[in-house]
């Protein structure tokens, strides 16, 4: 009796191998794969592959692509080809196109998180989620989240939020995280917000005031200077990168006390490279006195905001 799960699998990489070679028909018939004593045509090729005869014509055709060789090195150009044709699909796709995302092939599920990505479907932003946390390959992960990122629709956010509330891990946090941030969508902010205000562990506090800075809102201003007075240095660190993405000149006064008094050299570094990029002379008093602290890093980087400043903000002509 065969096996569902096989026959699913096999179903998914013929679909693939199938939408890949669609754009690819004229190169065969230029080559002459298909010239044979064979069925012409599309119908020929999907006639070849459903019987799995590795002795047609068109086998020999897709080997000599790569569609059958998984080592060769145009097999992902190729994949990337199939992306594209089953993106053409359209939403109907997505149920499949997401269950190969589980495909042991590398390349198969490159092409998925890609095709996912142009589709735009909101039904795939968990499963690209849990790829992007969680797949083996490094390749296959950042194409994942680069295709999450391209989602547009309407409940994207909405989505992200709810796997960003669930807590799952570390992992799934920072993915759904920067998600929020890259959306650009002003229904990111409340979530981000709750997470920098709220969450139990340092680092996903430091990833969400991260993501309120790719947010680039001027909105998150106040959430961030509250976050500067975080008990962990790394948060601080982050929420003051997080400003200078925003160009929050508010924060200026508490960045020049953060310059004088942080006792985390990293936080002072940081907190004299936002000052330089806001760019406010407010800031020139703190950056002077920093010119001798005892850090030779601070050192630096204030007198780097110092030249920052007085370049922005040339004295008038006489």
């Amino acid at each position: 009796m065969p096996n569902p799960e096989l026959a699913a699998g096999s179903r998914r990489k013929r679909l693939l191998l199938v939408a890949g070679l669609a754009p690819l028909v004229v190169l065969l018939g230029v080559w002459g794969y298909l010239r044979c004593q064979r069925p012409s045509g599309v119908e020929g090729v999907l006639s070849d592959i459903h019987q799995q005869n590795p002795d047609s014509m068109t086998h020999r055709a897709l080997r000599h692509f790569g569609l059958l060789e998984r080592d060769d090195p145009e097999y992902p150009e190729i994949a990337r080809t199939a992306a594209g044709t089953l993106a053409a699909m359209g939403p109907p796709a997505v149920p499949e196109i997401v269950a190969a995302l589980k495909d042991p092939d590398r390349s198969v599920r490159m092409a998925a998180a890609e095709a996912l990505g142009r589709i735009g479907d909101n039904r795939a932003v968990g499963p690209l989620i849990d790829v992007t946390a969680h797949d083996s390959d490094p390749l296959v992960s950042h194409l994942a989240f680069e295709a999450l990122c391209k989602i547009r629709d309407p409940e994207v956010v909405a989505t992200l939020a709810a796997v960003l509330r669930e807590d799952k891990d570390y992992l799934t946090n920072w993915t759904a995280m920067m998600a929020l941030g890259k959306s650009g969508d002003p229904a990111a902010l409340a979530p981000l917000q709750e997470a920098l205000a709220g969450h139990a562990h340092d680092k996903c506090r430091s990833d969400a005031a991260m993501a309120l800075g790719l947010l680039k809102n001027p909105a998150a201003g106040p959430a961030l200077r509250a976050a500067l007075k975080d008990p962990a240095a790394c948060v601080r660190r982050t929420a003051a990168n997080a400003l200078g993405e925003l160009g929050d000149r508010e924060a200026v006064p508490l960045l020049a006390e953060i310059l004088r008094k942080d006792d985390s050299t990293n936080v002072r570094v940081e907190a004299a490279g936002v000052l330089g990029r806001i760019g406010d002379p407010a800031a020139i008093e703190a950056l002077t006195a920093a010119l001798q602290d005892p850090d030779s890093a601070v050192r630096a980087w204030a007198e780097s905001a110092l030249k920052d400043i007085r370049a922005k903000n040339p004295p008038p002509k006489p």
